[in-house]
C-alpha cells in the first residue's frame, strides 16, 4: 500500500504477478494495481500493466511503466477513461518504491 500525493491525492496497492528476464539484465514485470482510491473514497480502477526494469545496482531498478489504461472506478470516476505513465525507483533491499506518474484522467462528466 503506497501514498499518492498530488492531484490524485490518496492511496494505492498493486501485486507483481510476473517478472521476465529481458535483454542487458533488464527485466519486465506484470503488474496488477488494486485500484488508486483517493481521500474522499472515489476509486480509480487500472487495466493490468507492464513495467520495464533497469538495474541501477544491487536490488535497485529504474522502473519505467508502458501507459496504464484507466478503466473506469467508483464516484467520481465511474465512467473515467484515460492512461496514466508512472516512473521510478524500485529498492528490493529496503523494499521501497518510489514513483512518479504522468497522464490523463477524464471523468466522462
Amino acid at each position: 500500500l503506497g501514498t499518492v500525493t498530488g492531484d490524485l491525492k490518496g492511496a494505492i496497492s498493486a501485486t507483481l504477478l510476473e517478472l521476465t528476464p529481458g535483454e542487458n539484465g533488464r527485466f519486465i514485470g506484470r503488474i496488477q494495481h488494486r485500484g488508486l482510491v483517493t481521500e474522499s473514497g472515489d476509486k480509480i480502477f487500472q487495466a493490468e500493466a507492464l513495467i520495464d526494469l533497469t538495474p541501477v545496482s544491487e536490488g535497485v531498478f529504474y522502473g519505467l511503466y508502458r501507459p496504464i489504461t484507466i478503466a473506469g472506478g467508483t464516484g467520481r470516476f465511474e465512467k473515467a477513461t484515460g492512461a496514466m505513465t508512472p516512473y521510478g525507483v524500485l529498492d528490493t533491499n529496503r523494499r521501497e518504491v518510489v514513483l512518479r506518474y504522468r497522464g490523463e484522467v477524464c471523468t466522462g462528466r
